[in-house]
């Protein structure tokens, strides 16, 4: 929300965006090699972790706190409001901006749709790998982990990519071959080359999703912009949350399952993501056509 603040030039707010996932990226692969060197140890318990977790979260929240300033204007009739309205205004924000317009209404939708039937794959592949492939703890995350400079290396490129496409048509060839690769994804427990295939292939997505990152910004208001990423991100962390449990319990993952009775939890994720491209294309398609019309 605060580089769509301070970006308010489409162009440069994906190249904003793109430069923000670039960082993520780059810790997320130094991190990959600390969580495979950890789980080499094959410990009976990891709850030192999480004291350590805590203490660097910490760290970063006083850094924010005192290193970023306020990039939104805050508007004359906010002074002088009272504690106990301003807490009003945060419980209530949520619900008035579900209903506000009808791309955050049906984005909202998607995300609770997508997140409870889907987000909760990944935790346990790694689980599925032990099981389907006889894999040690931290394969997964070892044969997976050249896919980690490969996706840094898209990011960087993937600003110079954007003009290219259209934002929105880029946002509609980004769903549309997640779709794709989930439905391989289906075909993880006949060969290990289908789980894996998907972390290289993935990266690629990078390029159309620099444009589409600023695409799904400029249809948000840019006083509602840091509400509808905190929503997002709630709603994320919570479906998150259930999804992980229904696929990590008998109902859905067992670990004895082998042939197509296995593909089940693999199946049900990718139904979720085509009801979420469904909403998407609600939303994204007429801004396509429209631009399509719009050229020369």
């Amino acid at each position: 929300a605060m580089l769509a603040d301070l970006t308010p030039d489409m162009t440069d707010r994906s190249a904003a965006l793109a430069l923000y996932g670039f960082c993520n990226s780059t810790t997320a692969m130094f991190a990959q090699l600390v969580a495979i060197g950890i789980l080499r140890f094959e410990l009976r318990s990891y709850t030192f972790a999480w004291p350590f977790l805590i203490a660097v979260l910490a760290l970063d929240m006083v850094y924010c706190q005192r290193a970023i300033t306020e990039t939104l204007v805050v508007k004359d009739h906010m002074a002088g409001v009272t504690l106990r309205r301003k807490l009003h205004n945060i419980v209530t924000a949520p619900i008035f901006l579900a209903t506000s317009t009808p791309f955050i209404k049906w984005s909202i939708i998607g995300s609770v749709i997508g997140g409870i039937a889907g987000s909760g794959m990944g935790p346990c592949m790694n689980a599925f790998t032990m099981t389907a492939y006889g894999w040690r703890a931290g394969d997964a995350q070892l044969y997976t982990w050249p896919a980690r400079p490969l996706d840094l290396t898209l990011m960087v490129l993937a600003p110079f990519t954007i003009g290219w496409l259209s934002s929105p048509t880029a946002f509609l060839i980004g769903v549309v071959c997640s779709q794709i690769l989930g439905f391989l994804r289906i075909f993880c427990p006949f060969s290990w080359v289908f789980f894996v295939m998907g972390s290289y292939v993935g990266p690629f997505l990078r390029i159309p999703g620099a444009s589409a990152a600023g695409f799904t910004s400029s249809l948000v208001a840019p006083e509602k912009q840091a509400t509808f990423n905190a929503v997002g991100h709630l709603i994320g962390n919570v479906c998150t949350s259930i999804s992980t449990y229904l696929y990590s319990s008998p109902l859905l993952f067992r670990p004895e399952a082998t042939g197509w009775a296995a593909t089940k939890p693999f199946i049900i994720c990718w139904a979720s993501g085509l009801v979420s491209l469904s909403i998407s294309l609600r939303f994204s398609l007429p801004l396509v056509l429209e631009g399509w019309r719009q050229k020369p």
